[in-house]
């Protein structure tokens, strides 16, 4: 389906995570690409990172509770017999990403991979960044410049302080903008934000 809508110019309204856009790229996954997954977790490994590690216990092996069922996963061969030091941590850190990020949903992951370069082939959609395969995907996200207006919280400001004026004026203009068939960008019909200054 998202390879469809790429082939056929249409925008959907659904966003993958970073790591995921890079898989469709072909680019390689990296440690902070994690954060965009589960922020608490990342933190979780950096500070492992910057940890002495010596008494921690930790092996080359996660268990994982498969619907009750505790199971051990070896990141490596043999892992579970593999401690982690803090000459390997690294090592460890990263197979355990690949692992998360990529390892334990492959099935899926190949599945969507697999359907989606059928319609668009990896040699094509790898010449984007993962920032730039998002906006063709998806466009560009819209707000609603009002409920903004309305729901913004401002600290050490007031919604007549200049900064802030200025900021929503230049919101404003910027969701008024349109591109025309020829790509010309055009103005639609400028909101009055006055009435809520």
């Amino acid at each position: 389906m998202v390879g469809k809508a790429i082939f056929d110019g249409e925008l959907l309204e659904c966003y993958f995570s970073k790591p995921m856009y890079k898989m469709m790229i072909g680019e390689d996954l990296a440690f902070d690409d994690m954060e965009d997954l589960d922020n608490e977790y990342f933190t979780n490994l950096k500070k492992t990172l910057e940890a002495d590690v010596t008494h921690f216990g930790l092996y080359f092996a996660i268990t994982q509770d498969f619907y009750g069922k505790i199971e051990q996963i070896d990141l490596m061969e043999d892992g579970q017999n593999v401690p982690v030091t803090n000459e390997n941590k690294n090592q460890y850190i990263e197979k355990l990403l690949y692992y998360k990020m990529y390892s334990s949903i492959r099935q899926q992951i190949d599945a969507f991979l697999g359907g989606f370069h059928e319609l668009i082939p990896k040699e094509l959609v790898s010449i984007f960044n993962f920032k730039e395969l998002e906006l063709l995907i998806a466009g560009c996200p819209e707000y609603d410049i009002l409920d903004l207006t309305k729901y913004t919280d401002l600290h050490g400001y007031t919604k007549s302080s200049p900064q802030v004026v200025w900021m929503f004026e230049i919101l404003d203009e910027w969701a008024t903008l349109e591109v025309d068939k020829n790509g010309q960008e055009v103005q639609k019909g400028k909101m009055e934000l006055a009435q809520f200054f």
